[in-house]
C-alpha cells in the first residue's frame, strides 16, 4: 500500500493541531509542530498532485487504440458481393462469346471463353465451351480443344457437352471402343425421348459397329 495517503492524513492532522495551539498562545510548541508539519504538508501536496495525475485505468492495462473505433473504418467487401461481381463478369463475357460464335468469329469466341475460365476456373461449362470454340477455330479439329474438354470432365465427369465433345474426339481419333463407352455414359444423362438422345443412340450404334469391325480385322 502507498504511504502517500497516510502522510497526507498526518500532515492535515499536524496542521490542525498547530493552528489550535497557536490560537492558545503556545508559540514554542507551535514552532515545533510547524517544523514537523512543513515536510508533511509538502508530502500532502505531492500526494494530491500524484492522485490527480494518476490515470483511472490499472497500471499495465493498455490504452485503447484508434483501431478500436470500428465506426471509422470502411466495411470490407463481403464474400456475397465478390461472388455477385464474379457472376456478373462471367455473364457479360458469356454473352459476348455466344455472339461471336453465332457470327462464326471462333477465334474471338475462344479468347472470350478463355477469360471465362480464368474468372470461374471451377465452372465446367466454361471449359467445355472453350474446347468447342478452340476446335471450331481450327476447322473442327477437336484435338485443339482436348485439354479444355478434359478439364471440364475432371470438374464434372457427367457433363453432357464435355462428354459429347470427348466422344466425338475419340471417334475422330478412330478409338471407336472408347467413343462407344463415352456415348453410353452420355446417353444416361439425357431424357430418353429427347432428340439429343436419338442422335447419341445413332452415334453409339456407329461407334460399336466400327469398334466391332476394327476388332474383327485384328
Amino acid at each position: 500500500m502507498s504511504l502517500q495517503p497516510i502522510l497526507a492524513l498526518l500532515a492535515l492532522i499536524a496542521m490542525f493541531v498547530g493552528a489550535f495551539l497557536a490560537h492558545r498562545g503556545e508559540r514554542a510548541r507551535t514552532a515545533l509542530l510547524l517544523v514537523i508539519a512543513a515536510p508533511l504538508a509538502a508530502a500532502l501536496v505531492y500526494a494530491l498532485t500524484d492522485l490527480k495525475g494518476r490515470p483511472d485505468r490499472e497500471a499495465g492495462t493498455p490504452a485503447p487504440t484508434a483501431s478500436a473505433n470500428t465506426g471509422s473504418r470502411a466495411e470490407p467487401e463481403t464474400s456475397t458481393d465478390a461472388v455477385g461481381a464474379a457472376s456478373g463478369k462471367v455473364a457479360a463475357l458469356r454473352s459476348q462469346a455466344e455472339e461471336a460464335r453465332r457470327g462464326k468469329k471462333f477465334a474471338q469466341a475462344s479468347a472470350l471463353f478463355r477469360e471465362i475460365t480464368q474468372a470461374a476456373p471451377f465452372d465446367p461449362d466454361g471449359w467445355a465451351d472453350l474446347g468447342d470454340a478452340q476446335a471450331a477455330a481450327v476447322g473442327g479439329d477437336l484435338t485443339a480443344g482436348q485439354a479444355a474438354i478434359d478439364r471440364a470432365l475432371e470438374l464434372d465427369p457427367q457433363h453432357a457437352k464435355a462428354l459429347w465433345l470427348k466422344a466425338s474426339l475419340e471417334l475422330q481419333a478412330k478409338r471407336f471402343a472408347a467413343a462407344a463407352d463415352l456415348w453410353r455414359r452420355l446417353l444416361k444423362e439425357l431424357p430418353a425421348d429427347s432428340s439429343d438422345a436419338q442422335i447419341v443412340k445413332s452415334n453409339l450404334d456407329e461407334a460399336e459397329r466400327l469398334a466391332g469391325k476394327t476388332g474383327s480385322q485384328r
